[in-house]
């Protein structure tokens, strides 16, 4: 009798945490196709850092 009580809080338990473990699967899953969309961006824009056209100011354009 005591193990029927708790047959349905136990698979009531065990469902959420099956429900729980899917849903971070999807997230964990949803999270590495960004990752990797990012990481494949990065590479053909020239590794997704801007970097000035000029290294430094011309020497014509400062006027003492």
């Amino acid at each position: 009798m005591v193990a029927s009580m708790a047959g349905p809080q136990a698979t009531t338990a065990l469902a959420s945490a099956s429900a729980s473990a899917s849903n971070l699967e999807l997230l964990l899953h949803v999270l590495r196709r960004r990752h990797a969309k990012r990481a494949e961006t990065g590479k053909r824009h020239g590794g997704g850092r801007w970097r000035p056209a000029l290294k430094s100011i011309p020497e014509g354009i400062i006027q003492d």
